[in-house]
């Protein structure tokens, strides 16, 4: 006997904010839509905060004239993914984004933090933002002391991944002068 292959519903971000907006989710758990389906957000461990707040330091005082980094807010993908990375870098000031978040060619790059959420940002993630077009993504590996970069974006995903040790440092894209030690991307080592 065969059985019918199962049809999910995929959402858009306009019925994505219809549901929240009604209360038929409850409004205390942390959702983003990505590619369609309505996804609970991992749970932020201690470290994973201090390394969001080290580096959102970081890079107020490395590109904050001419840039804003917005921290775990939606960015507009495309009509189906609306998720929420860690942080995003856009060009500058916040009240720029005031009439929608930021897509795809306004977005100088994005870093998500992984600590128990590695396997899932590698997984969904990241070639979800390759395949919008995001220009640079990095991977902040808090368990492995380690970054991956993802650069190039093409629809079957990054052309260039660059795994970088604690010791080593990066430019991003957008800012090719500003050298970045990995070390101050992680939290100290336990």
């Amino acid at each position: 006997m065969s059985v019918a292959p199962l049809h999910l519903k995929r959402w858009t971000r306009d019925e994505f904010h219809r549901v929240i907006e009604s209360g038929l989710m409850e409004p205390s758990k942390r959702l983003e839509l990505v590619d369609g389906q309505i996804v609970e957000k991992m749970t932020h461990h201690p470290p994973h905060v201090i390394c969001i707040e080290a580096i959102t330091r970081l890079l107020i005082l490395r590109v904050g004239q001419t840039h804003s980094i917005r921290s775990q807010a939606p960015i507009a993908l495309s009509d189906i993914s609306e998720p929420e990375p860690d942080l995003t870098v856009v060009p500058g000031r916040p009240a720029d984004y005031l009439k929608g978040h930021p897509t795809p060619e306004q977005i100088d790059m994005l870093i998500e933090v992984s600590d128990s959420s590695l396997d899932r940002d590698r997984r969904y993630k990241v070639p979800l933002y390759a395949k919008a077009g995001i220009r640079e993504v990095w991977l902040v590996d808090v368990d492995g002391r380690r970054l991956e970069a993802y650069r190039e974006p093409s629809p079957e995903g990054y052309r260039i991944v660059t795994t970088l040790a604690y010791t080593e440092r990066l430019a991003p894209l957008f800012a090719p002068g500003i050298l970045i030690n990995v070390i101050d991307l992680l939290p100290p080592a336990q």
